[in-house]
């Protein structure tokens, strides 16, 4: 009886860990950011926002630390004041546009396209975008919700 429920035991519990482990789908943080760019899936496990003046400030982070590390996406609304709604991107200065890292000397910038803020309070902004960079390699179902810093 005691080496039937032992190897019950046994079963059950490899059962769980070979059913619980790895998984395709990725389990986001509260706060994260994801885009296809081209044919390739981007995603970071998290995602800061800030103000600089009116400009709201979103970065894709890919520790847990508010640091920067390549490759990031970042958005610039310029004269943002917590107002929902959709944003044209371009690739004007003083105008919404998103740029994405791969290092410190090669970026690509937005020429055309859109975001979307959806939500926003004084703990997160979270919103959907979509665009063409300068190389007209298209950004499509881009995600994110974004931890605000003070």
């Amino acid at each position: 009886m005691n080496k039937v429920f032992i190897l019950v035991l046994v079963l059950v519990v490899g059962g769980m860990a070979i059913f619980s482990g790895c998984s395709k789908d990725h389990t986001y943080t509260s706060y994260y950011m994801k885009a296809n760019i081209g044919a390739n899936q981007f995603e970071a496990g998290n995602c800061m926002a800030s103000m600089s003046g009116t400009t709201l400030v979103v970065q894709s982070l890919n520790n847990t630390a508010p640091i920067l590390s390549y490759p990031y996406f970042e958005l610039s609304i310029q004269n943002w004041f917590s107002a929902l709604g959709t944003y044209n991107l371009d690739s004007f200065y003083g105008h919404p546009h998103m740029f994405f890292y791969n290092s410190a000397l090669e970026y690509k910038k937005s020429m055309y396209g859109t975001v979307t803020i959806n939500a926003s309070n004084t703990n997160l902004v979270s919103g959907t975008f979509q665009y063409t960079n300068t190389d007209t390699v298209a950004i499509s179902s881009g995600t994110f919700t974004a931890k605000v810093y003070k």
